[in-house]
């Protein structure tokens, strides 16, 4: 998978679900920027690391490591400068990514590593 694949699997997605991999996020709605915020935090890093990390066998392994955690601090929802209706983040998103990244052939096996 590519820098340009994962471009554009977050392309995908409407802007506001996007923020469940960091914020603010950025973007043209009806030709006026908007910026995608949360209440009372206006920057977080994305839960989802990703590297790539070559192996001695010459071949490259993709790591991505999603960090459970809350994006936001409970009850805080995401809020558009445009003054639109807040909403609370969807992290279902980086599950989703993880899938469609481990469904690619290129990438097995994959090995999930749970309870750390």
């Amino acid at each position: 998978m590519t820098g340009q694949q994962i471009q554009q699997f977050r392309k995908r997605r409407q802007p506001v679900e996007r923020a469940a991999f960091g914020l603010p996020i950025v973007f043209l709605r009806n030709g006026a920027k908007v910026t995608s915020v949360g209440e009372r935090h206006h920057r977080r890093a994305s839960l989802l690391f990703i590297h790539m990390t070559r192996l001695s066998n010459r071949k490259y392994a993709l790591v991505l490591a999603f960090f459970q955690a809350q994006l936001l601090e409970e009850h805080e929802k995401l809020k558009l400068e445009r003054q639109e209706p807040p909403v609370y983040p969807d992290l279902s998103l980086i599950d989703d990514f993880i899938q469609e990244v481990s469904s690619k052939e290129e990438f097995r096996p994959v090995m999930e590593v749970t309870g750390w």
